[in-house]
């Protein structure tokens, strides 16, 4: 009997020993668990590449035709900022400036103050430190002055006289006179012109003469896109 006690008390020894060193998958509430081990950082995928810019047709189109006038003389003048004498002021000199030497439309242009310039549209000279001009002026898109459908008028006469660049007395000026002109020709656009001072013209809308150094005329006009 005693034999067997001895036995049993070794057998739970042994196995007290064993459960002391095992090694515990748990501890309990307030232990913090181990943490898990982290993956290797993945390399930083190459930023995207934006899609090539396409140039804009227009901006080529105008870089293809552009000339750059620098100063932009008339008479041997700086072209004044106003087309006219105090009227459409700005981008209006520019764009007379452009019409006269070929060219349908005006890209840029910066303002200076020469102390004279040339009034296009006014057929005169500006003189004074209040009078401001162009440094320089860049034109674009060339008219089509020799096409086969284009017709220049030198002089450009009516009644027997230069006709007046307004298409009625005072009223319509410019562009509108250059093309009433054109339309009496059979023609139905106005491409170019150059503004004088003849002393006499006929205004066509008017149906009257204006006599006078005020009168303004056309040297020459270009008409195109014949009326059918």
């Amino acid at each position: 009997m005693r034999t067997t006690l001895n036995r049993l008390a070794i057998v739970l020894c042994a196995l007290a020993a064993s459960v002391a060193g095992a090694q515990p998958t748990w501890h309990g509430p307030d232990a913090t668990p181990a943490p898990p081990a982290k993956a290797p950082a993945a390399a930083p995928a190459p930023p995207l590449k934006p899609p090539a810019a396409k140039p804009s047709p227009q901006t080529g189109a105008a870089a293809a035709g552009a000339r750059r006038f620098e100063p932009p003389t008339v008479q041997g003048l700086v072209a004044d900022q106003c087309e006219s004498w105090s009227t459409n002021c700005g981008d209006g000199g520019a764009r007379a400036f452009c019409r006269l030497r070929g060219y349908e439309r005006v890209v840029r242009w910066e303002h200076s103050k020469p102390g004279r310039t040339w009034v296009i549209g006014s057929a005169r000279d500006c003189t004074g430190d209040f009078c401001t001009g162009y440094r320089f002026v860049e034109c674009a898109g060339p008219l089509p002055l020799t096409a086969a459908a284009t017709r220049r008028f030198q002089p450009a006469l009516a009644n027997g006289m230069a006709v007046d660049n307004c298409a009625s007395w005072s009223t319509d000026c410019g562009e509108p006179g250059a093309r009433a002109f054109c339309r009496t020709q059979g023609y139905g656009r106005a491409l170019q012109w150059e503004f004088n001072r003849p002393g006499r013209t006929w205004v066509i809308g008017s149906n009257r003469a204006c006599q006078g150094d005020f009168c303004v005329g056309f040297t020459y006009v270009v008409c195109a896109e014949p009326l059918r």
